[in-house]
């Protein structure tokens, strides 16, 4: 059986759809619904003061839980069980023993600075590798469960590190390089020409273009369902659902269209090139802690192969420049950067 996102693709876009979820598993072994009963009194309302030194404000209506004692079950099933009561039983006494087992961990802080956060993503899952410190230096971190890189025929190791002052030299070198004002004529050049280049679609707009394929091609076997005589309450059940899935796809294609980039001419790119040589010169005195926005300016987007042992860097700063020549500025915006 597939997992929620990977049955709904059309509207679990933004999941990879490659396995079940332990949380998903959790959810519904701790949901007493999924042994098929009917359940009531889970919940009960509360009345608390917004104010109790004005209790001419009113009151909100918070839900709080009931103990599971409280609960009131459907003497037989109402509907076909995913979980035995027995199985519902047991894992609800393993969570309970668990957290009371498991003492409350006070908020993380932390002053550690990482400048790629949220930039550097994994080049065998392309998810985005979080900050983390390990033997007094800051590494970026990619972990992935074995359950699910096996469902996903990744060859992922358990966990992927890169250190971050394996990374930050070369990249300061080259920003500072490509954004020389010696370098002007060919790096101009460079971005003009990667304008005209058409773009790849991105799997997801692919999906969402079969989703809509897929569920017209369902919509007339519907109909012809509903013609031969199937029981129409049933077929505009299935109608709906495909409708629904098709708007999602739809969706996603407009929100596409309406965020394509805008071809930028050579005044901008000319003006948007000094200011990023600026920004260039200050990087490399700059402390980690401060490069972050400077790394955004330019758009970055990073890339690590750990078979290769390879960073692929991206640098996309037209969003910057459009920024600078189309947002309203001055006295109406002085909340505006």
């Amino acid at each position: 059986m597939p997992c929620p996102s990977a049955h709904d693709r059309a509207r679990n876009r933004h999941r990879d759809g490659h396995a079940w979820s332990k949380g998903a598993v959790r959810a519904i072994l701790g949901n007493p619904r999924y042994t098929g009963h009917e359940v009531w009194n889970k919940q009960h309302k509360e009345e608390i003061l917004l104010d109790i030194d004005d209790v001419t404000l009113g009151h909100r209506t918070k839900l709080s839980w009931n103990t599971p004692d409280q609960w009131i079950w459907s003497a037989q099933p109402v509907h076909e069980p995913l979980i035995s009561m027995d199985t519902f039983t047991r894992a609800g006494a393993k969570q309970l023993t668990r957290r009371s087992g498991v003492p409350e961990r006070s908020p993380r802080t932390t002053n550690r600075a990482y400048p790629l956060g949220g930039r550097l993503r994994s080049g065998i899952c392309r998810r985005k590798m979080p900050g983390n410190y390990n033997n007094g230096q800051p590494y970026y971190r990619c972990r992935y469960t074995a359950e699910y890189a096996k469902s996903a025929a990744l060859e992922h190791p358990l966990t992927v590190y890169v250190r971050q002052n394996a990374i930050l030299p070369a990249l300061d070198t080259w920003l500072a390089r490509v954004f020389a004002p010696g370098h002007l004529g060919r790096t101009i050049r460079a971005m003009c020409e990667s304008q005209q280049r058409q773009p790849a679609a991105a799997p997801a707009l692919e999906a969402a273009r079969r989703t809509i394929t897929e569920t017209n091609r369902r919509i007339d076997r519907y109909r012809a369902a509903l013609d031969a005589g199937a029981d129409p309450a049933v077929v505009a059940g299935w109608i709906t659902a495909a409708q629904n899935e098709q708007t999602a796809a739809r969706q996603q294609l407009a929100a596409a269209s309406d965020t394509q980039r805008e071809i930028l001419n050579e005044e901008q790119i000319h003006h948007m090139i000094k200011t990023l040589g600026d920004v260039a010169d200050r990087l490399q005195a700059a402390e980690p802690e401060d490069k972050a926005p400077l790394y955004a300016d330019f758009g970055l987007e990073l890339e690590y192969h750990a078979h290769q042992r390879v960073v692929t860097v991206w640098s996309q700063p037209a969003d910057m420049c459009v920024f600078e020549f189309e947002c309203p500025r001055g006295d109406l915006n002085p909340h505006a950067r």
